[in-house]
Parts: C-alpha cells; sequence; structure tokens
C-alpha cells in the first residue's frame, strides 16, 4: 500500500499534482462505471469548482459521481444509512422534554432557556464528534469532581444531561449520525461487515480531521492501494507560526506512516504584484525585517484617491496594494463597489474575476446586494440564506401566528395584505376590503380573539381562515395534518405558485418552498409513530427549524463577482481580491470560551483523557 502526503504553501501546485494524477487515471481506466479511486474533498462547494476545473481541461466520461466528500464516501462505503438517525428537531424535543423534568441545581436558573438548549445540543454533537460516549464522559466527570469540588454540581450536572439524552435516544430505537461508526465497530467485529477495496483515493483542500473522522479514514487507509492527502504546510522554521495550527494534522498522517513529499514554491511566483508576492514570502517570518520585505502599498481614505481614477490603467491596478479606510460598512462596500466599477469599466477585467472576502459575512450581506446593485455589478453571496428571511416562508409563518396567538390583529393583516396571498378560498383577494376590514378593526378596537373577528365579520374572507384552523386542529395524524397545510397554502391561499421564469425572487421562492416541504418531512419524523399531531406542537416545531434552517440559491450566470466567507475561499484564485471587515478581534475573530466548559476545564479534561498526571502538576 502506498501513502503520500503531499505538503507545500498555498500556489505550490499540490492540486494540480493530483488533479493531474486522477484526470490520467480517468483517462486510462477501461472501467468507466467503476467506483475503485475517487477525489474526495471538504464540501460540496469544494466538489463543484473541481468538476468545473476538469471540465474545463477537456475530460470526458462519467467522472462527476467520483468527485465527492469525504463524508458521502463514508456515508456509501461504511453501509451504516440513514435509518433510525434523529433529526435535528427530534433532537431539540428529546432533550427539552429531559430539561424540563429533571432539575440540575448549577443550571436550575438557565435550563430552560432555549439559548442553553441550543448550547447542550452543540456540546453533545461535540463529544459524540470526539469520540466520547457517555460512560466514559461520567467516569472523567467524577474525577473532576475530585479535583474541583468547588465546581461538582456543575460536572454532575453535565455527565447527568448526556447520560439522559443517550437514554432517551435508545427508548425510542434513534441514533445520532456520530454513532455511525460505533455500529460499524459492531458489525464488523460480528464479520456483518464486507469490505471492499480502492485502487487510489485523493484527498484535497483538507486541514484537520475531527477524531471521528479520523477514525474512518483510518479504516479507508486499510481498504485503499494508494492514498494519497495534500497538506498546506511548511517546515520551514522562519515561518512555523503560520502553519502552527495545522502540525497536530501533519503530526497524525506523519505517525500513520505517510510518505511526505515536499513541492516548493513555484518559480516565478504566481502573483503578478510585487507586494503580494513579498507579502507571500515574508508573513510570519521570525526574522528581522530586512530591506527587501518592503512592500509596496498605497493607502488611502477616500475612494476617489483608489486606483479607479483616470490616471489609472487596469493594468497597473493590481501593481500594489491598496488599503481603504471606510466609515461604517456602507461605506466599505460603497468604495468596493467603486472600485470594481472603474477597473471593470476599463476592460480589462470581468466581474468574475473580482471576489470579496469576509470573516463572516452576516450583516455584509445586505449591505452588498443593496450597494452593488446600485452600481449594476452582478453578484453572488456563497452564503445559505435563513429560511426565516425569505418572504414566502415568512407569509406561512404568519398564518400560523394568527392560529397560536389567538388571531392577533398585527399578524392577521399582515397576513392578508402579503402580495403571496392571491386569494382567500375561491374568491380573489380584495384590498379594499382589507383595507376596510382593518379600519372598522381599529376604530370597534379588537385586538385579538377569533370569536371578535368572527362576530363583527363573518364573511367568506375570515370564515376561510378559520375553517382552515378547525381542520388543522380537527387532524389526529402528520400526514392528514401536512396535506391540509400544503392545499391550503398552494390552492386556497395561492401562497406559491409556479412560474416559468428565472427571476431572482421566482428562483429563491422555488428554493424556500423545496426547503419548506423538506422541513415539513423533518418534522414527521420527530413524531413518534402514531402520536396524534397537534397545531399547538407542530407551530411550535415549525418556528424552531424556520429560525435556524438555511438554504442555499445558486445563481446560474457565472460572470458575478463572487463573495465568501474565507473558510469557503480556500482553493480559490481570482486576479482581484478585496479583504473586507477588517476590525480588531472580527478579523481575525476573537475567539470567546465556551460559558459552559471552560479552556482550563478542556485542557484539564484532556489530561486525565490521555493520562497524563504530569500535566497537573504545572497547572
Amino acid at each position: 500500500m502506498s501513502r503520500t502526503l503531499l505538503i507545500g504553501p498555498a500556489g505550490s501546485g499540490k492540486t494540480h499534482r493530483v488533479l493531474g494524477e486522477f484526470e490520467q487515471l480517468l483517462k486510462t481506466d477501461t472501467h468507466p462505471l467503476a467506483d475503485k479511486y475517487f477525489f474526495l474533498l471538504p464540501s460540496a462547494e469544494h466538489t463543484g469548482r473541481i468538476i468545473t476545473v476538469l471540465m474545463s481541461r477537456g475530460v470526458e466520461g462519467f467522472f462527476y459521481r467520483r468527485v465527492t466528500t469525504l463524508s458521502r464516501l463514508i456515508s456509501g462505503t461504511f453501509g451504516i444509512g440513514d435509518e433510525g438517525i434523529a433529526t435535528n428537531m427530534t433532537r431539540y424535543v428529546l432533550l427539552r422534554e429531559i430539561l424540563e423534568k429533571e432539575n440540575w441545581e448549577c443550571f436550575k436558573d438557565i435550563q430552560q432557556s432555549s439559548g442553553f438548549l441550543n448550547h447542550m445540543l452543540s456540546f453533545i454533537s461535540e463529544l459524540k464528534e470526539s469520540m466520547i460516549s457517555s460512560a466514559f464522559w461520567r467516569e472523567k466527570m467524577n474525577e473532576m469532581k475530585r479535583l474541583e469540588p468547588d465546581l461538582a454540581s456543575k460536572y454532575e450536572a453535565l455527565a447527568g444531561i448526556y447520560e439522559a439524552y443517550e437514554r432517551s435516544l435508545g427508548q425510542k430505537g434513534l441514533r445520532d449520525r456520530q454513532d455511525g461508526f460505533r455500529i460499524f465497530q459492531e458489525r464488523k467485529k460480528a464479520g456483518a461487515f464486507k469490505g471492499r477495496r480502492f485502487h487510489s483515493l485523493w484527498l484535497d483542500g483538507f486541514f484537520d480531521f475531527s477524531e471521528h473522522q479520523l477514525a474512518y479514514f483510518q479504516e479507508l487507509c486499510e481498504m485503499t492501494d494508494r492514498m494519497t492527502v495534500t497538506l498546506t504546510y511548511e517546515n520551514k522554521s522562519d515561518r512555523a507560526e503560520l502553519f502552527e495550527g495545522l502540525r497536530p494534522t501533519f503530526e497524525i498522517l506523519n505517525q500513520m506512516d505517510f510518505k511526505v513529499e515536499t513541492l516548493e514554491p513555484k518559480n516565478p511566483p504566481r502573483f503578478s504584484s510585487s507586494g503580494l508576492a513579498k507579502i507571500e514570502k515574508n508573513l510570519f517570518r521570525e526574522l528581522p525585517p530586512t530591506q527587501d520585505a518592503a512592500f509596496p502599498y498605497v493607502f488611502s481614505g477616500r475612494p476617489e484617491k483608489t486606483y479607479g481614477n483616470a490616471a489609472s490603467s487596469g493594468k497597473d491596478m493590481l501593481a500594489d496594494i491598496v488599503i481603504f479606510e471606510a466609515i461604517g460598512i456602507e461605506g466599505e462596500v460603497e468604495m468596493i463597489a467603486r472600485q470594481i466599477e472603474s477597473m471593470s469599466r476599463a476592460g480589462d477585467f470581468r466581474f468574475s474575476d473580482f471576489a470579496v472576502l469576509l470573516r463572516e459575512i452576516g450583516v455584509y450581506d445586505s449591505v452588498i446586494r443593496s450597494v452593488f446593485a446600485r452600481y449594476d455589478i452582478p453578484v453572488e453571496v456563497h452564503e445559505r440564506e435563513r429560511l426565516s428571511f425569505a418572504p414566502m416562508t415568512r407569509v406561512i409563518a404568519c398564518l400560523l401566528k394568527i392560529f397560536r396567538d389567538h388571531w392577533k390583529r398585527g399578524d392577521l393583516m399582515e397576513f392578508l395584505k402579503s402580495t403571496y396571498v392571491s386569494r382567500l378560498g375561491e374568491e380573489a383577494k380584495n384590498y379594499e376590503w382589507i383595507s376596510a376590514l382593518e379600519h372598522r378593526a381599529m376604530e370597534k378596537g379588537v385586538f385579538r380573539g377569533r370569536e371578535a373577528w368572527l362576530e363583527n365579520w363573518p364573511g367568506a374572507g375570515l370564515g376561510v381562515i378559520a375553517h382552515l384552523e378547525d381542520r388543522l386542529r380537527a387532524a389526529k395524524t402528520f400526514p392528514e395534518f401536512k396535506n391540509i397545510l400544503i392545499h391550503a397554502v398552494a390552492k386556497q391561499f395561492g401562497i406559491f405558485q409556479r412560474i416559468d421564469s428565472l427571476e431572482e425572487y421566482v428562483r429563491r421562492d422555488a428554493a424556500s418552498w423545496r426547503r419548506f416541504e423538506s422541513l415539513l418531512d423533518e418534522i414527521g419524523l420527530s413524531f413518534a409513530k402514531g402520536d396524534e399531531v397537534s397545531l399547538d406542537s407542530f407551530a411550535d416545531r415549525f418556528f424552531r427549524l424556520v429560525d435556524l434552517d438555511l438554504y442555499p440559491l445558486h445563481e446560474r450566470d457565472r460572470n458575478r463577482v463572487q463573495v465568501y466567507s474565507v473558510s469557503l475561499a480556500r482553493q480559490k484564485e481570482y486576479r482581484v481580491v478585496f479583504v473586507a471587515g477588517l476590525l480588531e478581534k472580527k478579523f481575525p475573530v476573537q475567539i470567546k470560551e465556551d460559558p459552559v466548559f471552560s479552556d482550563w476545564e478542556r485542557k484539564l479534561f484532556n489530561g486525565l483523557r490521555k493520562g497524563r498526571e504530569e500535566f497537573f502538576l504545572d497547572r
């Protein structure tokens, strides 16, 4: 078996090398549908890029399914499947029930809050991703109680919550996705796992592995004749700090007998800008700066002094580093937009040559879309959008709020006035009637209450909404409830209508509708078979998922300015890059301690976990 670890700084040709090997095997393989070799990447975003690169090289054949993510290969190889996996909604409901029934002294004032519940769900996922069982966690928490008696109640609570969660999962015949490796080990020990062999696997773009991923990775190594992993890493001592976070991954792979092969940076450098080349060469060097380390840059506090002026040509815009100083997010984005407009107008750049990088996109999303639209700059923001912000989803949520919150006037008027609501039963929506209804309700002082609304306005308009509520409250099973709701949304109120158009709002509605349907399926899985479904319990689950859920919206036109968070921007190259949001404690981000299990407690736990008693001598 051959195991190779390709290391080198960014731009040294690691991806080019492994892609060449993969491409060569594709061209020489006599079995085009064989599944003996795969090119593995961290995310679906990266697979799309690699497939595009291969297509641009003229690679032919059925290679799409061979470019995949590590998690997909694991799922398909080890055959654990998705049966019995608890959905996010199910996990939320289970833990909420536990926190409502049990009372832990340390968390008694906060354990009913949604913030604590969400945090504990993430904490349990972290424990499972680290391959820590509830029994092992209990054992180590008991040891920490002995070492830190003042915090004994907290450690007892953390152990008790994890044990109760695992017990509740087992009673319902469910499991978490991270429990798959334990099931695989049991099957393997019983001889029920039929292994397979891989000819070659290439892993590109990874920088670390969780213990859960690492366990599967070690199994894959034993099943593969030729394994190649790339890692952006340098052994040079003068830039050690830059690659410190990657050292544990390098050492793990080294211990697994991977043969290390170092690729040197390309010569000449990949940057046409001397300033960028010198920054890369000298970044994080521990040696004193030399005259050669100096680099040219332009500092500009006002957009008119940047490279967008008439004195600049398109070709020399990349000659130096430009530093913007802006006031506020909108001012910052405005300066970027003006620079892009000026450079693209010069004729040397396409919009797809530009990228904007942010530590986290967050509030920049809406500002970028608004400002870039004023300058007629097409943009694609690589950030999944919150389902709660999708206009169509908000209308559906508003309908459920009417029923849950006893027909508040604000909810009812928001629903009726929405342009997504095109009809009320058999009749088209009448805006004059809605305006008169609101005016009369304010005169009569009707603020809430179904009876008050129907007593004063018993007509067909409100009657359709009331009839829907009656049907939903009478439904006993989830399939019945789901069918009634979908029919009402699509037919009775005409909220979702299929339109043959590529307009952004149409594609957004279609994407959010697909996510809405899958959300209903996830909610259905959170109810045990045969359980009666109440409108309130459904609404509770729906609002919970809508608040947290994200959905993707991809653009068909690729000639757009690309906006990425730094985590998604890895392995991508653009001619012009704007790094925005360079604020103290924001970029680089300041990592805050876990409020439940602090950094020093984690160090203490790791010391116990590894059996290093000498650790406590230095505590």
